[in-house]
């Protein structure tokens, strides 16, 4: 893409081939007034110089920005700097928001796939600090906002193991906003295991219990509260047992 040296004059495929850039793309960049190619007097086909390559491709890069064409062309053509300004720092904070939520999917698909992976009673692993939040009624009305600003979480169950309730909630792999009520899981060691439940059901105490016991008679101590949730099932009412995923912290 874009030699050093380039003739001056180019025909449209020649510049496709040169910027990456489709000869769709570059005719509707004209028809929007972002370029205007010379014609050539013998035959009036487009003839389109170095400058014109270079003014494309940076239109391309703006564009991918997250910057309307509209704006690329009132700072480019007016030679608007303040405006140009002002375009990038706003496309900074999109790309941030972005960015995080990246993040959380990368975090939560780490966290499935080394459950999915798992051929062992349980694992001890170390993992970084979580954030678990609950389904207050003002966590909810902010719910929205912050999934759009940061991905959504993994929708878990956090059982209190002493006393056995429960509390439903997500669980996030960043502080989302300090106003909001959250509890935070410390980086450390985690023991993670699958159980089966039976479909639409939590996990009984019953079916739990033994699962710490045989983890504690491994010489490990673990905290009162366990996270869960659906790793496998269906909304089909025929199929009995449903696949969670609980995770607990070792101290």
């Amino acid at each position: 893409m874009l030699p050093m040296s380039m003739v001056k004059n180019m025909k449209i495929q020649e510049v496709s081939e040169a910027t990456g850039l489709s000869k769709d793309m570059i005719r509707f960049y004209e028809s929007e007034g972002l370029i205007k190619p010379a014609r050539n007097e013998d035959n009036n086909y487009r003839s389109y110089s170095e400058n014109d390559c270079y003014l494309l491709v940076m239109i391309k890069l703006y564009n991918s920005l997250g910057i309307s064409l509209k704006d690329i062309k009132a700072f480019m053509q007016n030679r608007d700097m303040d405006l140009a300004r002002i375009s990038v720092s706003n496309s900074v904070i999109e790309l941030e928001k972005e960015k995080l939520i990246l993040e959380q999917k990368i975090k939560n698909a780490k966290e499935i796939q080394s459950l999915l992976q798992l051929k062992v009673p349980f694992k001890i692993i170390e993992k970084e600090d979580m954030f678990f939040y609950p389904l207050t009624s003002d966590n909810e009305k902010r719910f929205p906002i912050l999934f759009e600003k940061y991905g959504a979480g993994i929708p878990v169950c956090k059982i209190q193991t002493d006393q056995y309730s429960y509390e439903q909630g997500f669980l996030f792999h960043k502080i989302l906003d300090n106003r909001l009520e959250y509890k935070k899981l410390s980086k450390g060691l985690y023991c993670d295991f699958k159980c089966e439940v039976r479909h639409g059901e939590l996990i009984p105490k019953e079916l739990l219990q033994p699962k710490l016991d045989e983890i504690e008679k491994q010489g490990y101590h673990l905290t009162n509260e366990a996270y869960t949730y659906l790793i496998m099932g269906s909304s089909d009412t025929s199929y009995k047992y449903e696949t969670i995923f609980i995770t607990i912290q070792v101290m």
